[in-house]
């Protein structure tokens, strides 16, 4: 007999040498601690390790994020009176919520490395990564290639509900 068809969700365990490591544009190291489709897209999961300058182009989504500074500083960014600025400089410990479609970026401004968590409701974000970034070995390893940016993704961020920044935008808070 096949145990029951039907039932709570299995539980979810990723090992650290099982987590796919990508480097996205920007420079950041993404390793997908749990990926979005072992949780039916409920929630997933990245660890990030940003050097000095690392920082994705200023963005919004579908998809509410929730990030936690493990280690250094972390500039959010947001969009007021139609331009991005600093909304904080997120500290280690530091928590902070983007919901879902706020335009918003996380930039590393100090000369040493941060690492953080990033945290996807509903979780779509590892899928995007896994097509956008270039795999390495590790979170030390740097790609063998340049990653794409924005302009070389195709309709890649459209299919996860994600819109880059225009800076010829008059307002950013405006759809696009």
């Amino acid at each position: 007999m096949v145990g029951p068809t039907s039932g709570p969700e299995p539980i979810v365990i990723t090992r650290r040498n099982d987590a796919p490591v990508r480097v996205v544009k920007g420079g950041n190291h993404v390793t997908n601690l749990l990926e979005a489709g072992e949780t039916n897209h409920a929630v997933d999961a990245i660890s990030v390790r940003a050097g000095a300058g690392g920082g994705p182009p200023p963005h919004r989504h579908d998809f509410g994020e929730w990030f936690h500074v493990l280690e250094g500083s972390l500039e959010i960014t947001t969009a007021d009176g139609g331009e991005l600025v600093t909304l904080c400089t997120a500290e280690t410990g530091d928590s902070v919520w983007v919901p879902p479609n706020a335009w918003h970026g996380t930039v590393n401004a100090s000369n040493r490395e941060v690492r953080f968590l990033v945290v996807g409701v509903p979780g779509t974000m590892t899928e995007y990564f896994a097509e956008a970034g270039v795999e390495v070995a590790d979170e030390d390893t740097p790609p063998s290639i340049e990653p794409p940016g924005p302009d070389e993704l195709g309709d890649l961020p459209g299919r996860h509900g994600i819109t880059f920044f225009d800076a010829d935008r008059t307002d950013p808070s405006t759809s696009p």
